[in-house]
């Protein structure tokens, strides 16, 4: 009986060192193949790191995510032809190390700044302009979103039923408060697609800081409010988050508006996809 476990022992032992051996065989073949040279070479030349989000006091500036070449899945892809192909590339994506996800401690102003895109966002403290906001927003094929105060909503939410943008919320009759911003948020997340996690704190309360906080809300802080058309030429840049009440808003230049950002070449995207590392 010892015998059999012994030799049973080494036979395992064996199988082992073999699979050792062979596995190091392998790498050392691949290490030393052309194919499998010039992936490594164009990794070093073409990877992309992610960048890290940067706090400032009680502000949190968005990182954005890095694009990293697998070079084994690259050359299992390759090798079946042992040409380089960069169609075959294979890239992950790697989140940076400080980011504002789960981070609900710090104000946003800005989104991403890597790519030229910027986010309308809307504060809707009744429903003036907001369906001729709308159709406008449909018509130019311009993505926005509403910020909505929970009475406004409450009192007109036949007119938010059809709305396709997203709605976050804005509070509850002008304030946050910790006894109506879940039965807001519910709400929301009743009559629209989206999830309700952003409040919108222009004035940068602690105290409404520390509310959505608790529910696990991100607070934005926009960095052009109600701007003027030179102001908003003057200021547009990546990552820019634009709000407008729509109390002061000019309908009548709402597509001008949309112009001269588009002219500039930049692209006006959801804030949800702004705020994407």
């Amino acid at each position: 009986m010892y015998n059999k476990t012994f030799k049973l022992f080494g036979i395992i032992i064996l199988l082992i060192l073999s699979f050792i051996y062979t596995n190091k065989v392998f790498t050392l073949a691949k290490e030393k193949d052309p194919l499998y040279k010039k992936i490594k070479e164009y990794k070093r030349n073409n990877d992309i790191l992610p960048s890290n989000g940067l706090v400032k006091n009680d502000t949190i500036f968005v990182g954005s995510s890095g694009s990293i070449i697998n070079v084994n899945a690259s050359y299992e892809k390759m090798k079946k032809s042992n040409k380089f192909n960069k169609e075959q590339i294979v890239y992950e994506k790697k989140k940076p190390e400080i980011t504002i996800n789960n981070n609900y401690s710090y104000f946003i102003e800005k989104g991403n700044i890597s790519k030229k895109n910027v986010a309308i966002i809307f504060k809707v403290n009744n429903v003036k302009h907001m369906q001729s906001i709308y159709n406008l927003s449909i018509i130019n094929n311009v993505n926005v979103s509403f910020f909505v105060d929970g009475i406004t909503l409450i009192k007109n939410i036949d007119n938010y039923m059809n709305i396709k943008y997203p709605i976050y919320n804005l509070g509850y009759d002008g304030k946050y408060d910790k006894k109506t911003i879940n039965k807001t948020n519910e709400l929301i997340e009743t009559i629209s697609d989206n999830k309700s996690k952003y409040c919108l704190n222009e004035n940068k309360i602690i105290d409404d800081l520390t509310i959505c906080k608790k529910n696990k809300m991100y607070s934005i802080s926009p960095s052009l409010v109600n701007p003027s058309i030179n102001d908003l030429k003057s200021n547009l840049s990546n990552g820019l988050i634009i709000e407008y009440e729509t109390d002061q808003f000019d309908i009548k230049k709402y597509s001008y508006i949309i112009n001269v950002i588009k002219s500039r070449n930049y692209n006006i995207v959801l804030l949800d996809n702004l705020l994407k590392e």
